[in-house]
């Protein structure tokens, strides 16, 4: 089995009026079972976690990051994520 690269669980910032790329910011000490579990509390219904061809697990995909989303991101890892301002997303991006 071939190794998962290294990657982070990251918040993307865009900008609201265009949609360009403004800043990638990773969330400290998160691992792909805690955003699991964050996404579970909002979509419960919805499978967050895919494996690769190597069964490898991955985030499948980009979350947008909703008020109820954020207040669980601040309870569990202290961040504030200024969603008045910019369009953000939960992603998995390689280091």
């Amino acid at each position: 089995m071939k190794s998962k690269p290294k990657t982070n669980i990251c918040v993307i910032y865009y900008n609201k009026f265009d949609d360009s790329f403004v800043k990638s910011v990773p969330i400290e000490n998160c691992t792909l079972n805690d955003i699991e579990n964050v996404l579970l509390n909002v979509y419960p219904d919805e499978k967050h976690i895919q494996l690769d061809e190597n069964g490898n697990e991955y985030l499948s995909g980009a979350y947008d990051i909703t008020p109820e989303i954020n207040k669980i991101l601040f309870e569990k890892f202290g961040i504030k994520i200024d969603i008045e301002n910019f369009s953000c997303q939960l992603e998995e991006e390689y280091e």
